[in-house]
């Protein structure tokens, strides 16, 4: 029995997945986000913050998972504009505003994950601001992030704000696939427990790992982590 309904369950998140596949992203936004803001803003009037989340939880796996991110032009820091259909291989991009308190800890760890799988996955730090505030706030972060702005005065942004910003604020982790699928969406995105002492990687690590092999078992040695023993980059 348990396997049948196991089955089910996988069976109806490959159909969900299939159906959402060829669905872009924004538009599926603008299909269902007005009725989960609706929701979810009653669940907390209520005090109902467990179904708050169990309602986006339903909204990204019913709606946005595996749906196509469309190409997004992003002005670096250093270097030319950067198309993500250019990348060649699965991205994620971490949303973030200037007048955050940047954990140092979390940072380097960042810079750690972007050195890590520099070969295999692009790690990119979106700024909601102007060039010059973003030069500044972004001094900490290594060459191997591809640190990025968006100008909201920019009127040419505003489908980039209103589907990335707008929808779910700062800061946010996209997690998209090699084929421009949307496989994850990390919302209040954080590596670090709330007294600041351990990281929370795991649940990062898994959604990377998900970005090079979908639902496939992941090979040892292939893609690494940064709690490996011997290693000479730490």
């Amino acid at each position: 029995m348990r396997i049948t309904l196991l089955i089910t369950i996988l069976l109806l998140n490959l159909q969900l997945f299939a159906q959402n596949s060829e669905m872009q992203f924004d538009k599926a936004l603008d299909l269902h986000l007005p009725k989960y803001i609706k929701n979810s803003n009653a669940a907390i009037e209520n005090y109902e913050y467990e179904k708050a989340e169990m309602l986006f939880d339903s909204l990204f796996q019913k709606h946005l998972r595996g749906s196509i991110i469309p190409n997004l032009t992003l002005n670096r820091i250093k270097g030319d504009p950067i198309n993500t259909d250019d990348l060649g291989i699965p991205f994620i991009i971490i949303t973030r505003t200037p007048w955050m308190l940047e954990n140092e800890d979390e940072v380097a760890l960042i810079n750690d994950i972007a050195l890590k799988y520099s070969q295999q996955i692009a790690i990119i730090v979106l700024y909601w601001s102007d060039e010059k505030v973003v030069k500044k706030a972004s001094k900490a972060f290594s060459k191997d992030v591809i640190v990025t702005y968006v100008d909201e005065r920019d009127n040419k942004n505003n489908l980039l704000i209103k589907t990335y910003k707008h929808s779910f604020g700062a800061p946010t982790c996209f997690f998209v696939d090699q084929t421009k699928h949307l496989m994850h969406i990390n919302k209040k995105f954080s590596l670090m427990l709330k007294d600041e002492t351990e990281y929370t990687f795991d649940n990062t690590y898994k959604n990377l790992a998900l970005l090079l092999f979908k639902d496939e078992n992941t090979s040892e040695g292939v893609i690494t982590t940064l709690d490996e023993e011997n290693d000479p980059d730490y």
